[in-house]
């Protein structure tokens, strides 16, 4: 930070990645003197959240360098890593998803493999995140002692001071319990902070319990964190198990609520769902969720039905699109060596760029698929997802560029 502070002027870049939360930084000061951010994350944002001139925010992803890998065949730039760096990214990936165990999808699988492809050897890997047997003796010695609360809760509590990622990896352990649903690690971080560590099995949601304590923090619905200098491991101890009670309490009458925003393994925005009275009121509380009340469901079924009207009318007008791209072929001209193979990349922002010029139609990058790797002269299959089951087809013809 000393150096870069050195340097900064209001052309510089600042990127920021894995937390969107001014207080956890590497570099607060640096921030500050920063005219252009962006910030990369795959937690939830809250009030306090970094701005950025962009923010790119997916909490679907496992971990940032799933995210970040995502966008590489966006960049026109050949990337190259070393052993070194390809095993770190993957080693974060599955530090972050717990031995890909939490929050992994097809997406990353994908980034795993761009990694191997890349020089991550998965052995280096394994070796580096080994612990030794007085760290193993040491954990089992806080599990031994652990406290099983309503069967499906563990809370793994310390008053000697752990390093935060101790207190982390003592949670991840706390999971891998037999019966256990959601695991809770409690400890002091130095003489004034405490951190508790929460992961769970997708039938609980850890973050929004660890949300209505009001604490900073932050995480995904089967893991998250939070650090306070306002309650003790007893007392944060206590807070939790009540907050669990609240939504998870037995024998009251569940309640119906107009969901606002997705919430994972509970429901879609728009959707009707039952929830114990507690998790109502917090999602409520939240602004994410509005009581299902008689008003609210007329609203909300005269809403859908507009929706409904203007799918189909969008559905109609993709059809029609797909009429004016199907089959037609759009040249790419790229340099090439003796071989025959060509320099650089085709990517599909060159394809969509030139599909404008040429046809006047322009296509969302994003969204083009090739169906084998571009790596020579020739006539490639391409097509473009235009809506739901609607895909239009056509071809790339990549000649050489003195043709």
């Amino acid at each position: 930070e000393k150096k870069a502070l050195q340097i900064i002027d209001e052309d510089s870049l600042l990127i920021i990645v894995d937390t969107q939360n001014k207080a956890i930084v590497l570099g607060p000061t640096l921030l500050e003197h920063a005219t252009n951010v962006i910030v990369v994350d795959h937690h939830r944002s809250d009030m306090d959240a970094i701005k950025g001139k962009i923010n790119l925010i997916d909490t679907n992803s496992s971990s940032v360098i799933e995210l970040l890998t995502g966008l590489l065949p966006y960049i026109d730039v050949n990337i190259t890593y070393t052993d070194l760096e390809a095993n770190i990214l993957y080693s974060a990936i599955i530090i972050d998803t717990q031995n890909l165990i939490n929050k992994t999808s097809s997406n990353t699988f994908d980034a795993l493999k761009y990694l191997i492809q890349n020089g991550s050897d998965t052995q280096v890997v394994k070796q580096w995140l080994r612990r030794d047997l007085e760290e193993i003796n040491k954990f089992n010695g806080f599990i031994s002692e652990a406290i099983r609360f309503e069967e499906k809760f563990l809370f793994i509590l310390s008053n000697e001071i752990l390093t935060s990622v101790e207190v982390s990896q003592l949670c991840d352990l706390g999971l891998e319990v037999q019966g256990i649903m959601a695991s809770f690690a409690i400890s002091k971080i130095n003489e004034t902070e405490v951190k508790v560590s929460a992961r769970s099995l997708k039938s609980v949601n850890v973050q929004s319990i660890l949300e209505t304590l009001n604490l900073s923090g932050g995480g995904h619905f089967t893991a998250a964190a939070l650090v306070t200098k306002e309650y003790s491991v007893s007392e944060l101890f206590n807070m939790i198990k009540e907050e669990i009670n609240k939504e998870f309490q037995e024998g009251d009458k569940n309640v119906k609520v107009i969901l606002i925003e997705d919430i994972k393994d509970k429901g879609k925005a728009d959707e009707i769902i039952e929830v114990k009275p507690g998790y109502a009121q917090f999602l409520i509380s939240g602004k994410k969720a509005i009581l299902a009340t008689k008003d609210n469901v007329k609203e909300l079924e005269e809403k859908q039905e507009s929706i409904k009207k203007a799918s189909e009318q969008i559905y109609k007008t993709m059809l029609l699109a797909k009429e004016s791209i199907e089959g037609k072929t759009v040249v790419i001209k790229m340099q090439v060596g003796a071989d025959l193979k060509i320099f650089g990349a085709v990517t599909s922002g060159k394809i969509a760029e030139a599909f404008n010029v040429q046809h006047n139609i322009l296509l969302d990058k994003k969204k083009i698929s090739i169906e084998s790797d571009i790596n020579s002269l020739g006539i490639y299959q391409a097509s473009i997802a235009l809506y739901k089951d609607i895909k239009a087809n056509f071809h790339i013809e990549v000649l050489a560029e003195n043709v």
